[in-house]
């Protein structure tokens, strides 16, 4: 187990923790595909839904999906409360990273550049993405 529900001292995933895909609620489908498709570069890998998006890479089934189910018409998230702040994606072409920089900025994103190479950029609803080169 990777904590103990009855303590409050849980601080971060164990070091090398890696997860094979990520669900985020989002306010809007649109918008979310917006980022992650178009900006971000990722494939949808299902026929377009309303309320869904299934988005990868490599013609995985899916690395991220997105959902209105509990979320439709949010806005940001209040970062004084519990929820995912950030999340990276591993990305081992260089020269795809370029492009995913280029679009981000053309589609009016502020990119942070971080150690390392990382690129930071903030989705709709205030979720952080670090491209980070492999």
């Amino acid at each position: 187990a990777l904590t103990d529900t009855r303590k409050s001292d849980y601080e971060a995933a164990p070091t090398g923790m890696r997860i094979g895909h990520i669900h985020l609620r989002v306010g809007e489908i649109a918008a979310a595909r917006a980022f992650y498709e178009e900006a971000i570069g990722l494939q949808p890998t299902q026929d377009a839904r309303t309320d869904a998006s299934f988005l990868s890479s490599g013609g995985y089934h899916h690395h991220l999906a997105v959902n209105t189910w509990n979320s439709r018409g949010a806005k940001g998230r209040n970062t004084t409360e519990t929820g995912l702040d950030w999340f990276s994606l591993t990305i081992k072409n260089p020269a795809d990273l370029e492009v995913q920089k280029t679009r981000l900025r053309a589609a009016g994103y502020v990119l942070v550049e971080m150690e390392n190479k990382v690129v930071e950029a903030m989705d709709p609803w205030g979720t952080r993405l670090r491209l980070v080169p492999a």
